[in-house]
């Protein structure tokens, strides 16, 4: 990447393994785990989960006086309450979370704190 600063052209060089990010889904009511066969001929009811997400910062390469960094060199976390309703041949699905960031206490030009305030998420969806 390269590009003016102030009158000075200079340039950057930044390479990392992307941002790890890990879900864990938890089904708190409805049906219990089947197999395809019990799936199709089985009822479906209704049910609601709890999915809690996170996104780890990449703080391999992370310098607080570069104005260019792949990383954010904080966490961000997404709670996240779902329901699932069967209807006849279609699954319609709800997801409603928000997302929590920590301060990152290292910012741009260096020592200052960046804070973000938390972002509401709702998605649906029809299978």
């Amino acid at each position: 990447m390269s590009g003016l600063s102030g009158e000075e052209a200079r340039s950057v060089t930044r390479s990392a393994s992307p941002t790890l990010e890990r879900k864990l889904s938890i089904n708190l009511v409805g049906n219990p785990a089947m197999g395809l066969r019990e799936y199709r001929e089985g009822p479906q009811e209704s049910h609601r989960g709890n999915e809690p997400d996170g996104d780890d910062a990449n703080r391999r390469q992370y310098d607080g006086t570069k104005l260019i960094n792949l990383g954010t060199n904080r966490w961000g976390f997404k709670p996240e309450v779902g329901v699932a309703v069967p209807k006849g041949r279609w699954d319609i699905d709800a997801y409603l979370g928000v997302w929590l960031f920590t301060d990152n206490d290292d910012f741009y030009p260096g020592g200052r704190t960046r804070s973000q305030d938390h972002v509401v998420a709702l998605q649906g969806h029809a299978s």
